[in-house]
């Protein structure tokens, strides 16, 4: 079980990254004197947003967006190759358990810029006072929780537990 755990942290961390894109990934606070009205948007709403794209930070959002799809394509298929390498079917000395644990640390940064980017979003001071109107959804949260827990997990798939020999005494 132990020799196919990287291979299921990254397929896990793969599609969940998509998976959490598609749920709300920030809300935008619209407030005036007589009405308080939130709107989510998941990630890939973000990236189509015309109301976002005026705002501070919104570049570097989508910029880590599209990274973090990137890296979860890279982990799928990392996964697969990881799959097929502990089953035999190819054979070859590469470490994909390794590289998906380096992709994963990857993800996991990218989720980290993602959340602090969300935060930042569009703020701007009034009177001395930092207003921030947007806050990171549920999307944005599972996405760093997830892609950590996977980092953590991947981390008993990296040595090569197959490969170790006892040695003999003389």
């Amino acid at each position: 079980m132990r020799r196919f755990l990287g291979a299921l942290c990254s397929s896990v961390a793969g599609i969940l990254t998509f998976v959490f894109l598609s749920i709300p990934f920030v809300s935008l606070n619209a407030e005036n004197a007589t009405l308080q009205e939130a709107t989510s948007y998941t990630g890939w709403e973000i990236l189509q947003s015309d109301l976002l794209a005026n705002m501070d930070g919104y570049n570097l959002v989508k910029i880590f967006i599209i990274v973090s799809i990137v890296i979860a394509c890279l982990l799928i298929i990392m996964a697969v190759l990881s799959l097929l390498k502990e089953t035999n079917i190819i054979k070859t000395s590469a470490n994909f358990n390794f590289y998906a644990f380096l992709l994963l640390i990857l993800l996991t940064v990218s989720a980290v810029v993602l959340i602090i980017g969300v935060s930042n979003l569009g703020s701007y001071e009034i009177l001395g006072e930092t207003i921030k109107p947007c806050k990171a959804k549920v999307g944005a949260i599972l996405n760093i929780v997830f892609a950590g827990i996977c980092t953590v997990l991947a981390i008993f798939s990296t040595s090569s537990s197959g490969s170790k020999k006892k040695r003999k005494r003389k």
